[in-house]
This record gives C-alpha cells, sequence and structure tokens, in this order.
C-alpha cells in the first residue's frame, strides 16, 4: 500500500506519522477523522509507544465494529500515555506561530516566490510581536491592534485563518482563531472611494504634471490608466508579451495586488484593449525601459510599482499640489482615473454603457453604481 506523505506505517486501520515534531495516530471513526499525539518525535522507544497504542485503538474499532463496543469516543482511555507528554503536546498544539511555519513548510513549494517574500513577511512580523501560545483569539487581536490599524490586519488575518483552517482540519478540531476578523473593529468606508471623477481638462492637468515634475518616470503608468480604464493592479503586472503592437492589442489577463501576481482580473480571466494611435505612442516610447520583470510600468527600481505607496507618496502630493493653485477640482486618489476614464467614454463619444463596461472589464450595474461620475461643469437647465 503506498504510503501518504509524513506517514511512518499503518497498523489496520491507523496511521502512524510524524506531525510537527511529533508522533500522532489517525484514523476514521464513522466517516470523522480523528488524531492523537502521542509524544514528541525524538522521545525514546517513541515509535514503540506508538505502534502499541496504534494496536489497542486498532482493536477496539474491530471490537465497536463488530458490536461488543470498547471503544473510547473521548479518545482519554488512548491519551494515558503520560500527563506530563500530553500537556507539552496540548501547549506546542496551540501556539499560532509553529502552527504558521508548517504551513508555511507544506506549502512553499507551490506558492508563488513574490508570495513568500511579500505575504508571508508581513505575517512573520506580526507574529513576533505578540505572545502566539494564547488561543484566545480577542486577546491576540488585541494585541496586534496596538500596533496595527484594523485595515492593516485584514490581509494578514486572511493567511492566517487559512493556515489555521488547514490545521483544524488535519486534527479534526475546531479552529479557535477563524473568526478573527469579525474581532476587528468596524472601520468606516473610505470617502475617496467615490463615483467621482476628473473633466477631460482636469487630467490634461494631472497629466502634465507627472510628465514634466520630478516623478516623471511614472507618466506613462498614469497615462496609461487614464488613457484605458485599467484597475491600477492591472497597469502594474502588465509584461510587454501581454503586448502586440503589431495587431494593436493588449491582453488584460493577471493583477498584482497585496504585493502578489495573480492569474485573471479582478472579474474575470481577462479581456483586450485595442490601441489607439495614442497608446501607441506612449507604448513605444516606453519600450526601451526593461527591467528584470519584463514589466511595461516598473517602479524606479525596475520592481513591481507599490500601488499603495505609490498613491501614499507620489500620486496624492501631485494631485493635492493641482487643487491648492487651483489646476483640479477633487483630491481623489489614483483609482479615480477609473472613473473618469468611464465617465468621459459615456459622456463625450457615443459608445454605448454595454460596450464601456465590457472594454473596462466590469458590469452596466457596477458602472451605475460605482463609475460614472457625474458632470459638476452643467448649468441647470431652463423648463
Amino acid at each position: 500500500m503506498k504510503q501518504k506523505k509524513g506517514t511512518i506505517k499503518r497498523v489496520g486501520n491507523v496511521s502512524i506519522e510524524y506531525f510537527c515534531g511529533h508522533i500522532r495516530l489517525r484514523w476514521t471513526f464513522e466517516d470523522k477523522r480523528k488524531s492523537l499525539q502521542v509524544c514528541p518525535k525524538d522521545t525514546v522507544d517513541g515509535l514503540q509507544l506508538a505502534t502499541a497504542k496504534a494496536k489497542e485503538i486498532d482493536s477496539d474499532l474491530t471490537r465497536y465494529k463488530l458490536g461488543f463496543g470498547g471503544y473510547d469516543e473521548s479518545l482519554a482511555k488512548y491519551s494515558k500515555v503520560s500527563q506530563k507528554v500530553v500537556e507539552q503536546d496540548d501547549e506546542t498544539v496551540w501556539d499560532l506561530k509553529q502552527i504558521w511555519e508548517r504551513n508555511k513548510e507544506l506549502k512553499k513549494g507551490s506558492i508563488s516566490l513574490s508570495t513568500q517574500a511579500n505575504s508571508w513577511k508581513s505575517v512573520d512580523k506580526m507574529l513576533q510581536m505578540v505572545d502566539c501560545s494564547q488561543s484566545e483569539a480577542s486577546g491576540f487581536v488585541d494585541s496586534l491592534l496596538k500596533s496595527y490599524s484594523p485595515g492593516g490586519l485584514k490581509r494578514p488575518f486572511d493567511d492566517i485563518v487559512a493556515a489555521t483552517n488547514a490545521w483544524a482540519r488535519r486534527n479534526d478540531i475546531r479552529n479557535p482563531w477563524r473568526d478573527i476578523k469579525s474581532l476587528l473593529p468596524k472601520s468606516k468606508k473610505s470617502s475617496n472611494r467615490s463615483k467621482e471623477a476628473w473633466s477631460r481638462d482636469e487630467i490634461n492637468e494631472i497629466l502634465q504634471a507627472f510628465h514634466q515634475g520630478k516623478h516623471k518616470h511614472y507618466y506613462p503608468y498614469v497615462a496609461f490608466l487614464a488613457y484605458t480604464g485599467c484597475r491600477p493592479e492591472e497597469a502594474i503586472a502588465l509584461t510587454w508579451d501581454d503586448v502586440d503592437l503589431a495587431k494593436g492589442i493588449i491582453s488584460i489577463n493577471k493583477r498584482f495586488t497585496h504585493g502578489n501576481l495573480a492569474k485573471g482580473t479582478k472579474t474575470n480571466d481577462g479581456r483586450e484593449i485595442r490601441i489607439n494611435n495614442k497608446l501607441k505612442e506612449l507604448l513605444i516610447g516606453q519600450k526601451n525601459h526593461g527591467d528584470n520583470f519584463n514589466l511595461v510600468f516598473p517602479s524606479v527600481k525596475g520592481t513591481y510599482i507599490g500601488q499603495s505607496n505609490f498613491n501614499k507618496r507620489v500620486f496624492k502630493p501631485v494631485i493635492k499640489q493641482l487643487k491648492e493653485v487651483g489646476k483640479i477640482s477633487k483630491d481623489l486618489p489614483t483609482y479615480n482615473l477609473r472613473n473618469s476614464f468611464i465617465s468621459l467614454v459615456l459622456r463625450e463619444t457615443e459608445i454605448d454603457i454595454a460596450t464601456t463596461a465590457k472594454m473596462t472589464g466590469t458590469s452596466e450595474k457596477m458602472i451605475l453604481q460605482h463609475y460614472w461620475g457625474a458632470d459638476d461643469s452643467v448649468v441647470i437647465p431652463e423648463i
């Protein structure tokens, strides 16, 4: 019989495995997976002890199936290896940092290096700041809120919940951390994420400020967003093999968000953009800017643009200055270049809303609810 990864041997219906530095037993009882940690892996005669326990459990399972009883559903009968060992195991099992490290070990071959370098690193840093031996989720969250904002914890918490859910399934227990995101204080929705949009003249002022200012490296990136209505994470992930200047087509098929490169867009598998003369001129001018990632719009360092940092340190100061001198009327984030493109297409061209939705990778409903901004220049009509 082919052994599963980590299995040392089987005793009837019971598997003996190495797991997180321990020897444990696993079996199925009434279609439910059960597990029991016997002793640390380096315990003298640990394998012999585990084998004896496995034989006892297998024998009791057989007797139970034959109707003679004897199987202890509470597992207390089989846990009496050594009270000291059991207590040590309980402490190890509930240590969140050990669970996280085990999760990384199991998944490092299937998770992208960018995720390991960014998302995993964020969790590593977070777990160093708290007592990971506590199993009380509320105390864990309260400790982290002393150093993090609720928004800053959401992404790392997603990774922790995924890791602890897998751990809980393996051990056939309830995950005490599964609802940690619900313990975060409710944050107010940012007023910046609105339907508001800039006018055509305001877009031109923004592009001119980037083209002539100290952040001119990012002019092509900002211009691409303004000319296409792409989401920032789609433009950041764009590589030159997605661009076919001869055929006049750009393939939008991936995104870079929260430090991770993912296939597809936010809403579907991808779409194509037809290149007009303005886009073609922009891309030809950008073609000579090579980098290690083959990116169309690399950061100053030649890597993926960090959108959150870009918006805070580059885009927002430019927009703030333009508003202060009266060249634009609204202080909005980078994402609202998408709103502006969609609003201008619907207001100033004959392209219908269904085509606009397909072109920008969204739906008619989303355009009406989130993207189509009002025209503030309209004078109330005389009726």
